[in-house]
């Protein structure tokens, strides 16, 4: 796959629903602003914005706002939805972004970088090895280097098959949580402990083990993905 082509496309952020970052393993999402949560130097979201915002917090994902803007337009939009944010983030260089990451103890895979622009958003998560999402701008930027980008980027997209997300029919009906040990996503219930898989619950505390099933890179008996603590992996040796 191209650099620059994104693992999947969705027309607006708002319509991206929780349950594809949960089935995804996914527990932080890095936003972009212009263009992707608001018009281009608007300083208010989207009116669907909000409530969509909501939802992924109530979903239990945490929210990061990733800007290559500066921090006098990136700051006020932040506090105003109540977000953390990194402006001047220098996308699509991975660098800056790895470093929050370790700091919250978050590996990449289980973050996904959304945003409209090819050449800075979608290749940073591919660089970053953080899942890309790449959203249709909120609206045309025709003027300046950004019309000439947006030449660009549709010359790219002329080779790009979009790659439509559907839910996993073997995940149908789950109720997802987030381990608090490995982070990977399981369904409630398959676990003697409410805030572990059952993986990690049985090499902390004892409880059964799951038996795992694995089909594509996920059990489809509890949803665990293979994720390991650096605790839980020195246990195992």
């Amino acid at each position: 796959m191209s650099l620059f082509f994104p693992d999947y496309s969705f027309r607006r952020v708002y319509e991206i629903p929780s349950r594809f970052f949960l089935e995804q393993g996914v527990r932080v999402l890095l936003l972009d602003v212009d263009n992707t949560l608001t018009t281009h130097d608007n300083p208010t979201p989207h009116r669907e914005v909000l409530a969509w915002l909501d939802a992924q917090r109530e979903a239990g994902l945490r929210l990061f706002l990733l800007s290559n803007n500066t921090p006098e337009r990136v700051a006020p939009f932040a506090q105003k939805i109540g977000l953390e944010f990194i402006a001047r983030a220098k996308k699509p260089l991975p660098f800056p972004l790895w470093r929050t990451l370790k700091g919250m103890g978050i590996p990449p895979r289980q973050a996904a970088i959304i945003g409209d622009q090819i050449f800075t958003d979608v290749l940073c998560g591919r660089l970053s090895r953080c899942l890309s999402v790449l959203v249709e701008p909120m609206e045309e930027e025709d003027w300046g280097f950004l019309a000439t980008k947006r030449r660009w980027e549709k010359q790219v997209l002329r080779r790009y098959t979009p790659r439509q997300w559907q839910p996993n029919p073997q995940m149908e009906g789950w109720e997802l949580a987030f381990c608090g040990e490995c982070g990977s996503c399981f369904r409630k219930g398959s676990s003697q402990m409410a805030g572990l898989c059952p993986e990690c619950a049985h090499y902390l505390y004892g409880y059964p083990g799951c038996g795992h099933l694995f089909e594509n890179g996920r059990c489809v008996r509890c949803g665990w993905d293979g994720s390991e603590s650096p605790y839980i992996r020195k246990l195992k040796r």
